[in-house]
């Protein structure tokens, strides 16, 4: 007994210096314990996404984050990615992405940051057009064809890209007189119950959205389109040119699209949310 006590002190003293390196260890990060490294590193690929509110593209309610989100979903997850998506205000969403708090960037146009590299192909396509009730009589075909008509402008909403002539109508104060600016929650579907009830007679808004709302609400049989503005606009997923991985997360990206469209899995998610596929060539990007 004498000779087991005197093994097991001497056995302490062995690892007791071992223990102390290990818990240094620890504390200095040489170990990983429960970490939260970025997307790419090995044994721990999260990827977040951040994303804001423009259904049906991003959003959050409930569990459903907008098609874009299932569709980084479809080509991460396959690769051993834990996709967690972070809902902010559109800015922030941008600010976060380009600091590299955030992986990537569920959707955004090539003209809102010079700080992102973009994917090869759009994520959305999106074409401007005018809403009105369907008894009116109105078509757009300029801003000279607005006279007459009580339009409905959503504040931060810019149509530069997509018309620059409606842009500056809207910014021009002698017009102010007849746009009525909405702000707060859910201004779309304020929007559409506004021009409906006759206190408005048009918004401009991306089909894409308008069709999901009024979908949404059952109001689709109250409402036609009256033109649209010339230019297209198209989004993409976008990292940070400061991001260690990139090229990877780009790559990944880009081969992971190609291979579910031409699998037709794109064009089962866009048909869930009432979004029409376009052609792969379409808003298509160089490699970066």
């Amino acid at each position: 007994m004498h000779q087991q006590r005197v093994v097991f002190n001497n056995l302490k003293l062995y690892f007791r210096p071992c223990l102390k390196i290990l818990v240094c260890m620890v504390l200095l990060g040489g170990i990983p314990v429960n970490s939260t490294a970025n997307s790419g590193q090995a044994g721990n690929k999260v990827l977040r996404v951040a994303i804001y509110t423009y259904p049906p593209l991003v959003y959050q309610q409930n569990d459903d984050w907008g098609y874009c989100l299932e569709i980084v979903k479809a080509i991460f997850e396959p690769k051993g990615y834990t996709v967690i998506p972070d809902h902010f205000p559109v800015v922030r969403a941008i600010k976060q992405t380009e600091n590299t708090h955030q992986d990537a960037i569920c959707a955004i146009n090539p003209f809102n940051s010079t700080k992102l590299s973009l994917a090869s192909f759009s994520v959305a396509k999106l074409t401007y057009s005018f809403w009105v009730r369907e008894s009116s009589s109105f078509k757009y075909t300029g801003v000279k064809s607005l006279k007459k008509q009580q339009l409905l402008n959503i504040v931060g909403y810019n149509y530069s890209l997509p018309g620059k002539e409606y842009q500056d109508y809207l910014a021009n104060p002698d017009n102010e007189k007849h746009i009525t600016q909405l702000t707060g929650s859910d201004p779309l579907l304020r929007a559409f119950k506004m021009i409906a009830s006759n206190r408005a007679d048009s918004i401009c808004l991306d089909d894409p959205s308008a069709n999901f709302t009024l979908k949404a609400n059952y109001m689709t049989p109250l409402f036609k389109k009256a033109g649209s503005l010339p230019n297209v606009l198209y989004a993409y997923f976008g990292v940070s040119q400061k991001h260690a991985e990139k090229k990877n997360l780009l790559d990944i990206y880009n081969k992971g699209f190609l291979k579910l469209y031409e699998s037709r899995v794109i064009h089962t998610i866009l048909e869930k949310y009432d979004v029409s596929p376009w052609p792969l060539s379409d808003g298509h990007r160089p490699s970066e």
